[in-house]
Parts: structure tokens; sequence; C-alpha cells
């Protein structure tokens, strides 16, 4: 929705989304709206250090307040953040800051961070139970199913812990609770939250409605990290010898959609919404302007079908 903080031209901002709502509304189109999305305002990032800030809390609570308030007739289903996991490997991003690869506090800075997002997070779950009754908040993560590279148990191993780098974050806001394995986690990274009194309590009693996801692509872990390699779309892992790959680099793997969905649907047993999802390719307009884009269609058609099969298997997802 922009940068919102901006007392410049709120309401005019205000207004646009009304009236935006209203033409979708016009067409049948059920709008969800994402509170924050890769904008934190720049005056918050260079005054506060972006979501490092545990003021951040109370910015982002009244400007959630403030859409919910206006839109609450207009929209029942909201995001808290967009793929809040993103913090942990582009904080530029995700949390409104920088900080380089090898400084050594960059574990710490960047979970501290997503603290500040879970508690910020559930107050926008409660303020939208209260004001939107009919409403859910839910979370959003940016999600891509790894295979591990043999059966080799070290492979396995590395899989499982790439993969709870992106889980952990569903399930803190999903399982109502930091998990028992990010306690080793910490440890090893030197990582210890500053936690206000309240925090857990807060997080243990609003979780998130249902699980938003992107997929586009699998991968592939291996043990050795020196041998993984850019995939394609910020995707690092080893190519997958049974899977195609586009042209620029994706692994395309609508099976592999089935099998996510069905692997988060039975750790967090709420409603998946599959909101991005899609295959970038070098288009080429035809004379009169259209694109041909068949690859693009049959990419779209075998992931839909593969969500079909994973409702059969008794995923419940939602419909956009």
């Amino acid at each position: 929705m922009g940068s919102p903080w901006h007392r410049e031209g709120r309401a005019g901002g205000l207004r646009f989304y009304d009236n935006l709502f209203d033409e979708l509304h016009k067409y049948g189109i059920e709008p969800v709206v994402t509170i924050t999305h890769y904008e934190t305002p720049l005056y918050l990032c260079q005054a506060y250090g972006g979501w490092q800030s545990r003021e951040m809390i109370g910015f982002y609570e009244k400007f959630a307040r403030t859409v919910l308030e206006r839109y609450k007739d207009k929209v029942r289903f909201w995001m808290s953040f967009n793929e809040i996991n993103v913090i942990s490997m582009m904080p530029e991003l995700g949390g409104g800051f920088h900080v380089e690869m090898d400084n050594p506090c960059r574990s710490q800075m960047i979970y501290q961070s997503a603290h500040h997002q879970f508690v910020a997070a559930t107050r926008a779950v409660k303020l939208c139970h209260e004001i939107v009754p009919e409403g859910k908040m839910g979370m959003m993560l940016a999600s891509q199913l790894s295979y591990p590279a043999t059966c080799a148990p070290e492979d396995v191993l590395a899989n499982m812990q790439q993969g709870r780098v992106s889980l952990f974050f569903a399930d803190v806001m999903l399982r109502s609770h930091y998990p028992a394995y990010g306690t080793r986690f910490f440890r090893e990274n030197g990582i210890e939250l500053k936690l206000a009194e309240g925090d857990l309590d807060t997080i243990a009693q609003y979780t998130s409605d249902y699980l938003a996801l992107s997929y586009y692509m699998s991968n592939v872990v291996s043990k050795d990290r020196s041998k993984h390699q850019m995939v394609g779309n910020m995707a690092f892992g080893l190519s997958n010898p049974y899977l195609k790959s586009s042209e620029w680099g994706w692994q395309e793997d609508s099976v592999g959609l089935r099998i996510l969905l069905n692997e988060l649907y039975d750790r967090y047993e709420k409603p998946l919404f599959l909101v991005e999802n899609g295959l970038g390719a070098s288009d080429t307009a035809e004379p009169d302007g259209t694109v041909h884009d068949t690859y693009r269609i049959a990419y779209l058609r075998e992931h839909i079908r593969q969500m079909g099969e994973a409702v059969c298997d008794g995923v419940e997802l939602m419909e956009g």
C-alpha cells in the first residue's frame, strides 16, 4: 500500500484506496491487503534504524489501526508483513536497515528486529479481530521446497536445517511460541533477544489466522555448501536433474507445490493461501503487440492442477 506513514498526502492516499476497493468490489474481486510490503519509510530507517528499534511496534500499530478502521467494511482479508522471513536474508528489504554479511552482530540485529515484527504482527491480529469481526489477519512466507542432494543422513540434516531458516518465522506466528530448535540456533549464533514484559504472552494469544505463501520453484540442498550455486530468482542450491529449468534458471516443480502445501498444512493445520506464483521469461511481442506465452500458461496450469491435488489430499486452501 505504498509508504503509509508519511503524513503528506495521507488523506489523498486513503481516498485512493477507497476508490480502488470500490472498483474491485464492483467486479466481484475480493481485495487482500498487506499492511507493509518492503516499504519501511526512509525517515524511520534513518532515524530509528528500521525494525531494530522497538519504537517501530508503536508506529506499525498506529498505522494498522488507521487502515483497519478505514477499510473495515471493504476488506476482510489482511496480511501483516510481506514475506516476513526475508529479513533473515535481506534485512534491507524486510527490516529497513543494512548490515554487512561479515558483521559479527548481524544475526543479533536481524532476529531482534524480527522479534519486534512478531510483536507488531500479533497486535495487528488483535486489532483485526476487534475492528473487523469477520476479518482474518494472516502471515506471509517466502517459501520454497527443498530436497536433500542425496539420501546421506548429512544431506538430509542439512536440508532440514535449511528449511527451518524460513519455517522459524511461521512456527512463531502460527504455533504461538519460539520453537525449541531456536534455542540452539540462538546460542550458536550469539543471539540474545531483548524481550519486554508481555511479549511472549501476546505472541501466544494472537496467532495469525492463516498462512499465505509465495512459491515459484524448488531447490536442492547439500551438506557441502561450497557446491551451492545460484539456481534462479535469488535461490541458492544445487540444480535438480529431474526438473527442467526456465531461461531464467528457475527449476519448474509443480509437484513440489503439492508436497509443500501438504507439509505446511500438516505442520500448522491452518488455512493456506497461495498469493504469489508465476513464471519469469523474456517475452517477445508479436507485430500486433500480443505475446503468445504458452510456456507461462503451461506453468500456471500445472501448478493449479497440483493445488487441486493438494485440496484432494485434505489441505485447506483459500481461494483468491
